[in-house]
């Protein structure tokens, strides 16, 4: 058995397959870029045994991810009769790098997680940590 370990990109995001026997699993590529002038490495990933599941709502194109499991490399021809590498990992361990930058993405408000309701029934802001990062309670 083979492990690989990639770094890169999603190129789309992740979603729920099943296979012939009916389990589930996550499915995404990756890219890995290799430098300039160079094309991408694309890799195919399959999560097995449901632990993707939860990640789901993260795992967005342009989010970048740290992938270890086991390595498979096969050919085929494609429709045209060209042979094609393909490069799949059977994912152990999937490690958000970095998410996508969200240039779109406008804060107008904090977000609810970090708003409690105040006896009016008006949210008011959690500081938990006070004014610096070093108040910390701990």
């Amino acid at each position: 058995m083979l492990k690989a370990q990639v770094i890169g990109n999603i190129g789309g995001d992740a979603e729920v397959k099943q296979t012939k026997s009916g389990k589930d699993y996550v499915s995404f590529s990756v890219a890995h870029d290799r430098g300039k002038n160079t094309a991408p490495v694309w890799v195919r990933v399959s999560w097995f045994g449901g632990v993707g599941h939860p990640l789901l709502a993260y795992l967005k194109k342009g989010c970048k991810l740290h992938v270890c499991g086991d390595l498979s490399v096969s050919t085929y021809q494609d429709r045209t009769g060209q042979t094609v590498v393909s490069v799949d990992i059977y994912a152990d361990s999937v490690d958000i790098v970095l998410f996508p930058k969200r240039e779109d993405a406008q804060v107008t408000q904090q977000p609810q997680a970090n708003r409690l309701p105040s006896q009016n029934g008006q949210a008011q802001d959690n500081d938990y940590f006070g004014e610096h990062p070093d108040d910390m309670p701990f």
